[in-house]
């Protein structure tokens, strides 16, 4: 009985093959079109939300990087002042001008320890924010991923 019909069927779609035929095409071509579209369309979003994660996580490396070194200058500079005052003290001078510029250097060395720690908590602060946002993206891209 299946049989029947299907020979029917076909009998009956004779005359209407290429019409047939061409819809099925166009069907299929705009089903390809359209899944092409979004495909295209996710993969952009995740490409930019990926690069910018990339570039986030690359801005925090270089700042972590980069913290030692600034935190150097101050400790070199420290180090430059207390260098002095050994000198001084060592020459054994005890004038009033030596006793001025050993405070003056000290006054100094507090001001960069002042400085030194200001600064290292300002970029401790800007590498937690960075990172922070890095891991609001984070989550973007493990969305994706998933089915």
């Amino acid at each position: 009985m299946r049989r029947g019909r299907l020979a029917a069927l076909l009998e009956w779609s004779k005359p209407y093959r290429e019409i047939i035929g061409i819809l099925i095409t166009i069907v299929v071509t705009v089903s390809g079109a359209v899944a092409w579209v979004v495909a295209r369309v996710e993969a952009t979003y995740a490409t930019q939300s990926e690069v910018h994660y990339l570039d986030c996580r690359t801005q925090t490396n270089i700042k972590n990087a980069l913290e030692p070194i600034q935190m150097g200058e101050y400790a070199t500079k420290i180090d430059a002042r207390n260098n002095q005052i050994r000198l001084l003290i060592l020459r054994g001078d005890t004038s009033k001008e030596t006793l001025a510029s050993i405070n003056e250097l000290n006054d100094q060395i507090t001001d960069l320890t002042d400085q030194q720690r200001t600064e290292d908590q300002r970029l401790q602060a800007e590498i937690a924010n960075l990172a922070s946002n890095c891991i609001s993206v984070a989550p973007m891209l493990g969305a994706k991923s998933q089915p």
